[in-house]
């Protein structure tokens, strides 16, 4: 089932870079919603380990395609880095009160209770993502950012000539 991780994010940069960070975030909630309420069915064996694997891989889809690759692109260039750093300790920070909220929803009604809160917030996390998320596959980082406008983006071309002091090559606009 764990391998699901390392399968989920190689899926996560194919499918991202393919069809966009909004509708792969959107598909892979849903899936881990329909993943998450068959496991607590699924008896044991081979099926058990088969929807586990699926259900890991999809929420890996999901976590690697946000974190990793959506969430950096939504902040200006000055600001990106404090803008994922916020952003990431926001998610530690309710990763941290959720598992509160589980013993309590579990104490409460069980596993049925758990599942389902978990499925209907993955289900409105693809819903708001549909919504109101923002597309920003191809798109330059400052366009996505709304830094500038796809008509006010310069083209640009790689300079191959090292620059002296940086050893580098430059992009000149």
């Amino acid at each position: 089932m764990s391998l699901g991780g390392p399968v989920g994010a190689l899926v996560a940069m194919f499918l991202a870079d393919r069809f966009g960070r909004k509708p792969v975030i959107a598909a892979s909630s849903l899936a881990s919603a329909l993943f998450g309420a068959i496991y607590p069915l699924v008896p044991d064996g081979l099926p058990l380990m088969a929807v586990g694997f699926c259900l890991v891989t999809s929420l890996y889809v999901m976590i690697t395609t946000g974190f990793a690759l959506n969430v950096p692109e939504l902040f200006p260039t000055n600001y990106r880095l404090r803008g994922v750093g916020v952003a990431n300790t926001a998610g530690r920070l309710t990763t941290a009160f959720v598992q509160s909220i589980v013993v309590a929803l579990f104490v409460w009604g069980g596993v049925q209770a758990v599942v389902g809160t978990l499925v209907a917030i993955l289900v409105a996390q693809a819903v708001i993502v549909i919504l109101f998320g923002f597309e920003t596959r191809l798109q330059s980082l400052e366009q996505a950012s709304g830094e500038i406008t796809a008509s006010d983006a310069p083209e640009r071309h790689l300079d191959v000539a090292a620059t002296p002091a940086a050893g580098a090559a430059s992009v000149r606009g």
